[in-house]
């Protein structure tokens, strides 16, 4: 899908742990963001947007997602 790319975010690691950066990774601007946990298998989302740009960072465990651009 051609709509759809995984970004390598900024990492910094030394001795007290590893430091991500969001900030000015994106090739958009952060309008809104939000968490969501808790789902335990559950289905979230399920509805479209005409024209939007998001992205998802999975902090901890897995996240299955499936994505359809009307088309593909």
């Amino acid at each position: 899908m051609g709509h759809f790319k995984t970004l390598d975010l900024p990492t910094f690691a030394d001795g007290r742990g590893s430091l991500t950066v969001l900030e000015n990774a994106l090739p958009f601007q952060i309008v809104r963001s939000y968490w969501i946990y808790h789902v335990d298998g559950k289905m979230r989302g399920g509805h479209r947007h005409q024209k939007t740009m998001q992205a998802l960072v999975a902090l901890n465990g897995q996240v299955d997602v499936y994505m359809f651009d009307g088309v593909r």
